[in-house]
């Protein structure tokens, strides 16, 4: 939004986020939906400037605001005495906490640094008020802007205790009265403290804050403002850091040693009585962590702001630290808090989303290995089968989050799965026969290890994307030697007696083959290729599970023909009668069409009728005149079995033989037995004739378009006369496709006419074919 066109986003969210029609202050709002063009002055004079007076009024900032050179308008009220209250017992209407993050986040694209900096204060005290009730959340406020200019934050949690210990000292204003309320019901009246409205809090205020990319933001290059700056980067650490110890009090491994900066900051205030203060139960942690599940940071390399450092140089190491307390946390929970896989598993899908910022790559790495190990450890089926999403996910995030993949996280995963995969295969002939105990815990374990063998097959599909060429100066020896090791392993899970296994298998096997395209045209590949396939439909046509293969078979007959034709006779020969083969036979001849329709007119001896009619059928739109007349002789051949033609149709329809299907449907017409029968046979008869006379190219468009018009009238009479008899129309989607059809193919002939229209005036249009030519692009 920030980049094409934020005015219209921001009206278009304001309008939803206004169309409550709630009434007071609100209703005199709806007058943005008067406007249709505003620019970022309008905006900013019409909604910003009013937003940031009244927060800055009702979080009493109105001389912090003065200081940092914020526009604000008078504001009247006394302002402060009621800035955290959700209900008004005042005028009936206030404006929450929630919808002012809302709002906020609606506008986030027209504030300035300051404001920004000023709503990082507001948002972090917000959160802090809802989990520590009993901390004067003033005091916090205040603690900001204590030390303006030079002087550096003392650390969270001395804020934190100096802001509680101030309940002691302080009886009004900013102090809750009485601790842990929130806990508990209040019937009277709803202070603004109850679970009920934190967790409205959460859904609708901090989501919309968090997923507006106002975490860490990227000042813009105009605006140089180090106070600003200093106050955004220390409430969004702040932010974290409560969310991280809301989730779990805990600190990342490796920083008890930790003496100076902001490791040691995190560790002290997770090892703090800090924590304990909290008035949270085990549902306010899951929502807080469902919540943190639409985090979005922009990154730190790219886009068109530049990140402004500290001028302390602090600024990555804080965000780093505060970055990996946070992940920390998500996995201290799964460890210590978590009641069910189901919770467990979103916490790692929070991790997942959060995008990596960092510099320093070794938080990839760190969090690439928990969940890793996770994978292989965890006793839950559920878990791992989610963590191997999970990592294919993290892979895919992290690396189209840079203009290029640089290859050394996409090595370094590439190793580590290809390592543990060659175990599992090494294994896997032995592993049921070295379990001891019951059939029931032999039974578990091996089902176990087949779950973790599909999660991290699923993890390194996305791994192909990101590898680089075998031609490039780049290509490191390492990654092509763990690339090829990890193909040669696909090979072998072909093998793997699990129907699930093979299925993955084959579909991370035909990625690899569609990204190593010449890899095929080494006989010794093709061979090896062949003898796994073949030894595998041994093992898979028995069980009809010969659907697993078909992403291989189809991804290797398209690279190789050689394949496909050792393929096509195996099939022939061996399972002949088996049905099983005649699934390989189409995806073959989807593949090599050509191929395939002059090896099925070879066999006619040994295939029947019906099966040699669908293979002719699957090959039609490529096969040479004298296999399509035989598949009409066939056709005619068939006396009885309309439904085995009306297959034969939709496959025909699929494999883009219209000619052949325009002869079934022909045969099949003067069968029809009810009305509604012939009136759809007879419109896709004319959706045949129209596809099949776009076949000799964009002159006989006017014909087609005859053709589909005819049908769609005919599709229009059988909807009203399946909506009279029945109550309901089921052809929405019928009727669509074929409008949509009509319509692209009158873009085309408009558009052939504006060619030669150019081509005859010489580029002196008409103002309607200008107009036309203007919006063609648009309209296709």
């Amino acid at each position: 939004a920030e980049q094409v066109n934020g005015s219209t986003v921001v009206q278009f969210y304001l309008r939803a986020l206004l169309a409550r029609g709630e009434p007071g202050d609100n209703a005199s709002r709806s007058a943005m939906f008067d406007a249709s063009d505003l620019e970022t002055g309008e905006v900013r004079s019409l909604f910003v400037t009013p937003l940031m007076t009244e927060i800055c009024h009702r979080f009493g900032l109105s001389e912090e605001a003065k200081l940092l050179g914020i526009d604000t308008l008078p504001a009247s009220g006394n302002g402060g005495d009621d800035i955290f209250v959700d209900i008004s017992t005042h005028s009936g209407v206030t404006t929450r906490r929630a919808e002012i993050l809302e709002e906020v986040s609606a506008l986030s694209v027209y504030l300035t640094s300051q404001e920004r900096a000023v709503v990082a204060t507001v948002v972090a005290t917000c959160l802090m008020s809802f989990v520590i009730p009993q901390c004067n959340y003033l005091n916090f406020l205040q603690s900001y802007y204590l030390h303006p200019q030079h002087d550096t934050l003392p650390g969270l949690d001395e804020r934190l205790t100096n802001a509680t210990l101030s309940n002691h000292h302080n009886t009004s204003g900013g102090v809750f009265p009485y601790s842990g309320a929130r806990m508990r019901s209040l019937v009277a009246e709803d202070d603004g403290f109850t679970t009920a409205a934190f967790h409205n809090f959460l859904a609708q205020g901090f989501v919309p804050y968090l997923s507006s990319g106002l975490l860490y933001p990227k000042s813009k290059d105009d605006e140089d403002d180090d106070l600003c700056d200093k106050l955004m980067l220390q409430a969004d650490s702040d932010l974290l850091q409560i969310l991280a110890l809301c989730i779990c009090p805990t600190y990342p491994l490796g920083l008890e040693d930790a003496v100076a900066g902001p490791s040691k900051d995190i560790r002290l205030l997770a090892e703090s009585n800090i924590p304990l203060a909290f008035q949270l139960t085990y549902t306010d942690r899951l929502r807080i962590i469902e919540a943190c599940g639409s985090l979005v940071m922009l990154e730190s390399d790219a886009g068109p702001y530049t990140v402004v450092e500290v001028p302390t140089g602090d600024r990555e190491e804080l965000i780093a630290a505060t970055l990996n307390h946070f992940r920390a946390s998500l996995f201290g929970f799964v460890s210590y808090h978590s009641h069910s896989s189901s919770d467990s598993i979103m916490a790692y899908k929070t991790i997942t989303s959060i995008t990596i910022t960092e510099s320093n790559e070794s938080a990839i790495y760190s969090v690439f290995d928990r969940l890793l190990e996770t994978c292989l450890t965890s006793q839950s089926e559920i878990v791992v089968n989610s963590v191997g999403e999970d990592l294919a996910e993290l892979i895919s995030r992290h690396n189209a989050s840079r203009y290029y993949a640089d290859g050394c996280f996409t090595r370094y995963a590439l190793g580590s799965i290809g390592r543990i995969m060659s175990e599992i295969v090494d294994n896997n002939t032995s592993r049921e026969t070295s379990v001891e105990g019951s059939d029931a815990k032999r039974r578990k374990t091996v089902q176990r290890g087949e779950s973790v063998c599909v999660a991290l097959l699923n993890a390194c599909r996305p791994l192909f994307y990101f590898l680089l060429d075998e031609g490039t100066d780049e290509m490191n020896v390492t990654e092509l030697e763990a690339k090829e090791k990890l193909i040669k392993d696909l090979h072998k899970f072909l093998l793997h007696p699990t129907f699930e296994v093979v299925t993955v298998a084959a579909k991370c096997l035909a990625l690899a083959l569609s990204y190593s395209s010449d890899r095929l045209s080494r006989k010794e590949n093709v061979r090896h290729l062949f003898k796994v396939t073949r030894r595998a439909l041994d093992s898979l046509v028995s069980s009809d599970k010969i659907i697993a293969l078909k992403p291989l078979i189809t991804t290797a007959s398209i690279q190789s023909a050689t394949y496909a034709n050792s393929l096509f006779s195996f099939a022939m020969t061996t399972y002949a009668l088996n049905k099983g083969w005649a699934f390989l036979v189409q995806w073959i001849a989807s593949a090599c069409p050509a191929i395939s329709a002059k090896r099925v007119s070879e066999a006619d001896n040994d295939i029947t009728g019906k099966t040699q009619l669908a293979f002719l059928v699957t090959c039609s739109s490529h096969a040479e005149d004298v296999h399509v007349n035989r598949c009409k002789a066939l056709v005619d051949q068939i006396d009885r079995g309309d439904w085995d033609l009306y297959k034969l149709t939709r496959l025909a329809f699929v494999s883009g033989g219209f000619h052949v299907a325009v002869h079934i449907i022909q045969r099949l017409l003067p069968r029809a037995s009810r009305q509604n029968s012939f009136l759809w046979l007879n419109s896709l008869l004319n959706i045949a004739r129209a596809e099949d006379g776009l076949r000799s190219g964009p002159k006989e468009v006017s014909s087609s378009l005859e053709f589909l018009s005819s049908s769609f009238c005919t599709l229009t009479s059988l909807a009203s006369t399946h909506a009279a008899s029945c109550g309901n129309n089921q052809f929405d989607f019928q009727l669509d496709f074929v409008r949509k059809r009509i319509e692209l193919l009158q873009l085309i002939s408009v558009a052939r006419a504006l060619y030669r229209e150019i081509e005859i005036a010489g580029g002196n249009l008409s103002s309607r074919s200008k107009h036309f030519l203007n919006n063609i692009g648009k309209s296709f």
